[in-house]
């Protein structure tokens, strides 16, 4: 690359490709490192609160398919929420219909994947627990993440 404006599409064969694959690595190690994270969060808390299942393994594809059903219901859930942010309710009243909504989103994942294995045996209320739990631990990194993005914004004024 001999300038810093070079386009894409003037670049040669195998510099395309060693970005594309940079590129690649770097999205599939942020996914991996979510769902390590989201597969320890629920080992934690299915001890905590007695959860039976065979193997590590299973709850492992556990995770996997409760973290990718969970991405697609939150797709799902954003439009819901920001329908209700456009009439302008509380700050109280945003968070109290968020965790409704974030937790039974959450709760139906739960719930789905528990349902199609076997393996696996969650009760109703120890799922909404989970998923109570869960909404908590997304709210407290959301409202971390909007906290640092303000002192950012104040401190390049």
């Amino acid at each position: 690359m001999n300038s810093d404006k070079e386009s894409f599409r003037d670049m040669s064969i195998g510099v395309k490709i060693f970005i594309v694959v940079s590129v690649g690595v770097i999205v599939l190690g942020g996914l991996l490192f979510s769902l390590f994270v989201y597969y320890f969060g629920l080992a934690g808390i299915f001890r905590l609160l007695d959860v039976s299942y065979e193997s590590s393994f299973v709850l492992l594809k556990y995770a996997v398919y409760t973290f990718l059903l969970c991405m697609v219901l939150d797709l799902l859930s954003k439009p819901i929420l920001a329908l209700f942010n456009s009439v302008q309710p509380s700050a109280v009243g945003q968070v109290l219909f968020r965790a409704l909504v974030d937790t039974f989103f959450t709760w139906l994942a739960l719930h789905t994947i528990d349902q199609l294995m076997e393996s696996i045996t969650i009760s109703t209320g120890t799922e909404w627990i989970c998923a109570f739990l869960l909404f908590i631990v997304d709210w407290a990194l959301d409202d971390r993440k909007k906290a640092k993005n303000a002192q950012k914004a104040k401190e390049e004024k």
